[in-house]
């Protein structure tokens, strides 16, 4: 939050107290004393009442920046010189996080030492009393964590929130730890990662049924650039699918020597080049020999002319060449009717997989070349057309004379 203060919006009362009023937020607040317990009021219709709850406005993070005599500056400088110098790395939860610093030694030491815990302890300690949160303090980080989260914690996971590195200690940050210290086999997996920043937490919650995969596991966990691995998954499963078309036995291993998104994108490449050098012609033949002649089911949805129905084998064949997929190794669901596969012509080139579930058409995958994600309009104009499809033709107009319109 970057909220900026000005003097008019605060002023420190005789008492010692900081009064806070944002006429554009409705916010009318009285912060208390340290000496005094730092007790929070609120003003609504004329009446000052307690307020319990944190009222989350980050006035103390950036107190540094403020001019000299500023009365937010003021405020902080009855606090102890060791308080002061913690408040800078905690942008929520300011009021909760000085009252629990005022309990004692064990507390500064928790925010010093251990600052990521004493983040996620904060929200919780709202719904604490004070003198069950100076016992909390007194207990080990394990336990400590265990509160935080309700579920037994080890001392690798404590390393783990402590590796973590916070860009500002917000609440999206949070949530994305605790999210991943709640995933006993991502968390296990991170205990070997570089670094640990939210965008690695991301990946490596994102893709958790990928981690096995080695060229996954090593994006997500020691590239300089966490977010290359969610290319890795969609290259991967293309690059076995063209591996079987081909016949290449030691797939895995092919793929546990690639060491980049780069380095897997040339295997799946050459792999793909191998599959456009099969011979068309031997091709049509198998297609001829089988029973069906190599063609599949009618279209489950119309085409249109920019949507286009891939009727056969050949067909298929040829759309993997053209966007370098493996499109072509779908071909037994599609002689099965189980799945339709289209092309895409505008607004981009790419292949449409349609599958059936429930009985109405709905769509599987829609990519690009090398399974590249699609556009938003392109998947705009794919739903359009299939909720065309999937409605009832409206009746024609009918004419003054009782004729239909053509």
């Amino acid at each position: 939050m970057g909220l900026k203060l000005d003097p008019s919006d605060v002023q420190l009362a005789s008492d010692g107290s900081l009064r806070v009023e944002i006429a554009a937020l409705g916010v009318r607040l009285s912060i208390g004393s340290w000496g005094a317990g730092l007790p929070v009021w609120t003003c609504a219709d004329g009446a000052w009442e307690p307020l319990e709850a944190d009222p989350q406005l980050p006035l103390f993070h950036a107190a540094h920046d403020l001019a000299a005599g500023h009365p937010v500056r003021a405020f902080l400088e009855t606090f102890p010189p060791e308080v002061r110098a913690v408040l800078p790395r905690f942008r929520e939860y300011q009021i909760t996080l000085l009252r629990v610093l005022a309990l004692g030694a064990t507390a500064m030491d928790l925010a010093t030492s251990a600052p990521n815990l004493m983040w996620l302890l904060l929200p919780c300690i709202e719904e604490a009393a004070l003198v069950d949160v100076a016992e909390l303090m007194m207990r080990r980080r394990t336990e400590i964590l265990t509160f935080v989260t309700g579920r037994r914690a080890t001392p690798e996971i404590v390393r783990l929130v402590q590796r973590f590195r916070p860009a500002a200690r917000e609440e999206q940050e949070r949530l994305e730890l605790l999210r991943t210290i709640g995933r006993p086999a991502v968390a296990r997996e991170l205990r070997h990662a570089r670094d640990l920043t939210l965008p690695r937490l991301r990946v490596a919650n994102a893709l958790a049924r990928w981690l096995h995969v080695p060229i996954v596991r090593r994006l997500v966990l020691d590239s300089k650039q966490p977010l290359d691995a969610y290319a890795a998954p969609a290259l991967a499963r293309d690059a076995v699918r063209l591996a079987r078309l081909l016949g290449i036995a030691d797939v895995d291993a092919a793929l546990a020597r690639c060491r980049t998104v780069a380095e897997l994108g040339r295997l799946h490449d050459r792999w793909a080049a191998r599959a456009r050098r099969m011979d068309d012609d031997e091709l049509v033949a198998k297609s001829l020999a089988s029973p069906d002649g190599g063609q599949f089911p009618p279209a489950p949805v119309a085409g249109s002319a920019d949507i286009v129905h891939l009727g056969g084998i050949v067909e298929l064949h040829r759309e993997g060449i053209e966007l370098s997929n493996c499109v072509a190794s779908y071909a037994r669901a599609c002689l099965a009717g189980q799945i339709a596969i289209y092309k895409v012509i505008a607004p981009e080139r790419a292949t449409l997989e349609i599958g059936i579930r429930g009985g109405q058409p709905v769509i599987a995958q829609l990519k690009l070349s090398r399974n590249a994600p699609a556009s938003p309009a392109t998947w705009e104009a794919v739903r359009a057309w299939l909720r065309a499809a999937a409605s009832p033709p409206s009746p024609a107009a009918e004419a003054p004379d009782g004729s239909r319109d053509r």
